[in-house]
């Protein structure tokens, strides 16, 4: 009975995922002039993306992990708990150089890998890395582009 209700728990909640999805991707398309059959395969992809955008979340979550690991095993006191309910985990005082330049190359390579990420996805192209990657390689020709000089 219980594998019953697992199973009935994880249709229920991938069915609310899938429905708030739905309602934002119905207002979405709702005002574009758009056939109902051109509406629902919006929704559909809409929401597929989303889900792939929720299924790599956990990833990334793994990838900041082993950062994080590295950078205190390498910079602090060469020893760290690799359980998330051990507070050494989060901060330890006697190392805590290593901990702000793990939080920082955490956000600092992280935030925008995982948000150039979720663009592609949304774009269902490679794009947004294109155009990070000329911009990472050459920020000033980039905002030279179209001005004269005198």
């Amino acid at each position: 009975m219980n594998a019953i209700a697992n199973v009935i728990s994880i249709i229920s909640g991938l069915m609310t995922i899938f429905g708030i999805t739905d309602i934002v991707s119905w207002s979405l398309t709702k005002e574009s002039n758009q056939t109902l059959s051109q509406a629902s395969m919006s929704i559909f992809a809409k929401s597929f993306k989303l889900a792939i955008c929720i299924a790599s979340f956990p990833i990334f979550l793994l990838l900041f992990r082993e950062i994080h690991s590295i950078i205190i095993l390498n910079f602090g006191e060469g020893w760290m708990p690799l359980s998330f309910n051990d507070p050494k985990f989060w901060w330890e005082t006697r190392s805590w150089y290593a901990y702000l330049v793990s939080y920082f190359v955490n956000v600092l390579i992280g935030i925008p890998l995982y948000t150039i990420t979720l663009s592609c996805i949304y774009t269902w192209s490679l794009t947004p890395f294109r155009t990070f990657w000329r911009h990472l390689r050459n920020p000033q020709q980039n905002n030279l582009k179209g001005h004269k000089l005198s």
